[in-house]
């Protein structure tokens, strides 16, 4: 009987508990995004998952990077990184699951978590000029406004659009 408990104890007790992370959270977390104004189309790494506000069920991040791009027309692009801190759980792991557990939870990404699980993204008025109304050099050259900001410049008569950045 004794030699049972023993083996329950250290054997398959251990064996069960390995991979805490993935087990008791999940390999996957929801990730709210947000945005001011509200509306933006978001995506991760190229994935539409639609319009702010919007939850997503993400695939934790594991030892890589995630970023959101927010997409509004007449408004900056956002990207921003989603933010990743290591799960508590794990520790768990190293200490009930040894190694084995460890690499579970580092494939299935479950060794880290979103933090926040919210992300909240202010988007910039993008400012647009019509072309005409820009002023000219003595050559009749355009002279771009300087600004801090990315910008675009309109021109109806070629239907251009002009996107101007000067950083």
């Amino acid at each position: 009987m004794k030699k049972i408990h023993l083996l329950l104890m250290f054997g398959i007790v251990p064996f069960f508990l390995q991979n805490c992370a993935t087990i008791l959270s999940g390999s996957t977390q929801s990730v709210t995004i947000d945005s001011n104004p509200k509306g933006a189309q978001v995506y991760v790494d190229g994935v539409k998952y639609g319009k702010t506000p919007v939850s997503i069920a993400l695939k934790k991040p594991g030892l890589g990077d995630k970023f959101a791009e927010l997409r509004l027309d007449g408004y900056e692009s956002r990207t921003i990184l989603l933010n990743k801190s290591l799960d508590g759980k794990t520790f768990l792991n190293i200490l009930l699951g040894g190694i084995i557990g460890l690499g579970v939870d580092m494939a299935t990404g479950a060794i880290n978590q979103y933090e926040p699980g919210t992300y909240n993204v202010d988007l910039d008025k993008l400012v647009s000029y019509n072309i005409e109304e820009l002023e000219t050099d003595e050559n009749n050259n355009v002279i771009f406004p300087k600004s801090d900001s990315p910008y675009i410049v309109k021109d109806a008569l070629n239907e251009a659009v002009i996107y101007v950045s000067q950083n």
